[in-house]
């Protein structure tokens, strides 16, 4: 006789089917929280290796921010010492200007010509005198013009004096002209 099998069979497929599904299932969801899991961390450490280099981008920009201040401030410091040593060596500049124009009134001034008054104003003098004829005051002004420290000169008024006690008839003029500064004098060139 055949053997027949009567055991539930299909209930023990059944079984083992549901049994293999919830454990593939189970084993999924494993997975799946595994890989979630492990890129979730991978993008945290990004951000926290990002933010680490956001934080050195940050104090290294504080200190570079610190060094441009004090670029600023030595700019600053160096621009007022400019000032100063231009004040200073325009002051040192003009400082025998007077003695110049002292030691120099004898060979500009030609005979004939009378100096009443000099005034030093700034960068420009002003001179009042008198003389014999305007021809000399003309030569006057020629003997300025050759000397290069000294600009060129403008005469302001010639007026002639009347009601003179001696044999000449004198002028009355005012001249003026300007020291050009950093200019050196023949006397300082030949040195």
């Amino acid at each position: 006789m055949s053997n027949i099998n009567l055991l539930p069979w299909r209930e023990a497929v059944k079984s083992k089917q549901k049994r293999d599904f919830w454990l593939g299932l189970v084993s999924a969801a494993a997975i799946t929280f595994l890989a979630v899991f492990l890129v979730q961390n991978y993008y945290v450490n990004l951000q926290h290796k990002q933010q680490a280099r956001n934080q050195f981008l940050e104090k290294e920009t504080a200190i570079l921010d610190h060094q441009i201040g004090e670029i600023k401030k030595i700019k600053e410091q160096k621009e007022s010492l400019k000032k100063r040593i231009a004040l200073i060596q325009k002051l040192q500049e003009s400082r025998n200007i007077p003695t110049k124009i002292f030691n120099s009134l004898p060979t500009i001034a030609p005979s004939g010509i009378y100096l009443d008054s000099l005034s030093f104003k700034d960068s420009s003098i002003d001179l009042d005198g008198k003389s014999e004829a305007n021809y000399r005051v003309a030569n006057l002004m020629r003997n300025i013009e050759q000397l290069e420290w000294l600009g060129t000169p403008s005469i302001r008024s010639i007026v002639a004096l009347s009601g003179q006690q001696s044999d000449m008839e004198l002028s009355k003029f005012q001249l003026g002209f300007a020291v050009k500064l950093g200019v050196p004098s023949q006397a300082e060139g030949a040195k």
